[in-house]
């Protein structure tokens, strides 16, 4: 009997051991070939010259390239579409934007779900900032907001989109304050910052592609749609600052992200979480960034589901409450 009881012992480590050398082997040897990676948005803008700049510092963490293919398209949701039906196997990976995932879904149906993505890891995040003309009579985001109770429906605000972060901020302030703007939207920071400079609208709240404006002095900036000051305008007050800290995290949020189609295999995301990450020390990824007034900053693979579904949990909330529609 204790013979038979051994025997059977060592038939089943043995087959456990037959099934987890291929998994080992896999782990040690990845990558064997090329990465292809897709970038949700076009040349240009701020998410691919940081993720190639990215890219450029992790590959010589990595014995294989990484091929980049520009999948643009309905603010990132045609790449993250194609991303998430290839194959699980570690060669297929995606650089994107947090709304793609967490947001546009609760808007508008799409093929596939927060889940269909596994973050990989984070690599920057995008403040945001009320700006109004250099010449404008508002030196406060207070005294912004006490012209607008006074002339209902009359102050207009661009935005790069509708039921954006910045948006949905600008709305739950109006909420707050008991006054009524008008939300003017447009298909990028370009135009949105072009139709301040152009008297089109009072002022704007997109990401910070406005600060050349105000270092060129065409443009203050009244507050910033972020948890922490601007590094470059420390004078800047965050909105949190002035009394609207219930804009969290989960609701200003943009940032820019690495990830993969579900099932990829876990020591594949742990591999390619360290090699990001230490690509985040490169000179020319930091000068990159900064460059772009983008903030380098990281969340590992492990926390990220959770923050995703937070986020997610939240923005549906706000769906519902305050009504919000896609473009």
């Amino acid at each position: 009997m204790k013979n038979m009881k051994r025997t059977l012992v060592l038939l089943v480590v043995t087959v456990s051991l037959i099934f987890l050398i291929p998994i080992f082997s896999f782990a040690q040897s990845y990558p064997m070939k090329p990465i292809h990676m897709i970038i949700t948005f076009p040349p240009g803008g701020s998410v691919d010259p940081s993720t190639r700049a990215l890219v450029e510092g992790a590959k010589k963490f990595l014995d294989q390239p990484i091929i980049i293919e520009n999948k643009a398209g309905g603010g990132g949701t045609v790449g993250l579409a194609e991303a998430a039906k290839q194959k699980p196997d570690g060669y297929d990976i995606v650089s994107f934007v947090v709304s793609g995932l967490t947001r546009v879904p609760h808007l508008r149906p799409l093929p596939y779900k927060l889940e269909d993505i596994v973050p990989i890891m984070q690599f920057a995040q995008v403040p945001s900032g009320v700006a109004v003309q250099a010449s404008s009579p508002w030196k406060t985001f207070k005294e912004l907001v006490d012209h607008a109770r006074k002339n209902p429906k009359k102050v207009k605000f661009s935005t790069q989109g509708v039921s954006i972060p910045q948006d949905v901020s600008m709305e739950l302030i109006a909420r707050k304050e008991g006054i009524s703007w008008i939300l003017v939207p447009y298909k990028g920071t370009a135009p949105a910052i072009t139709a301040l400079l152009g008297g089109h609208v009072d002022f704007t709240c997109v990401s910070t592609d406005f600060i050349p404006h105000v270092k060129a002095e065409k443009l203050r900036a009244l507050a910033i749609l972020d948890q922490k000051r601007l590094d470059d305008f420390p004078e800047i007050p965050t909105l949190g600052e002035l009394g609207y800290d219930f804009l969290n995290e989960y609701i200003t949020d943009v940032g820019f992200f690495i990830g993969a189609p579900k099932g990829t295999p876990p020591s594949v995301l742990e591999k390619l979480d360290d090699v990001f990450h230490k690509g985040m020390q490169d000179p020319i990824f930091v000068q990159t960034l900064k460059n772009m007034q983008l903030r380098p900053f990281y969340r590992g693979h492990k926390e990220l589901p959770a923050f995703f579904k937070k986020m997610s949990d939240e923005f549906g909330r706000l769906v519902k409450e305050l009504d919000l529609k896609a473009e």
